[in-house]
């Protein structure tokens, strides 16, 4: 009885090992789809972290600019289109600017400051 099921048997086992390749190329494929997602949201995230840094660099120079004492008049007269402000204005935005500013030692380099790989990174 066994032997007459020969055939069977075999035809179950192809198919079996034709099943097992099928999973096996489907598991690459999923692998795939996974590392290029991965690989895509990493990118997504330094995106966003450059916009961000890009940014903090523009209000940087925006408050270092407000510290110009020719800005400042400009400010003060509206000139050219420029809103008007006041003394008090302008005060609040130096208040702004030393909360929101680093404090330096001018006789440390940046490197040395803010270490190497912290340097790296804001480079990157």
């Amino acid at each position: 009885e066994a032997l007459s099921k020969y055939q069977e048997v075999m035809n179950n086992l192809e198919f079996a090992r034709e099943l097992h390749k099928t999973f096996i190329t489907l598991g690459q494929d999923i692998q795939k789809v996974v590392k290029k997602s991965a690989r895509r949201e990493q990118l997504q995230r330094e995106e966003a972290e450059q916009r961000r840094l890009k940014t903090v660099l523009e209000l940087q120079f925006v408050l270092d600019r407000l510290g110009d004492e020719t800005v400042r008049q400009d400010l003060k007269q509206g000139v050219g289109g420029s809103p008007l402000l006041t003394d008090g204005d302008l005060a609040t935005f130096d208040e702004f600017y030393k909360l929101v500013g680093p404090e330096r030692d001018q006789n440390v380099r940046l490197v040395e400051d803010i270490g190497v790989s912290e340097m790296f990174v804001f480079l990157t």
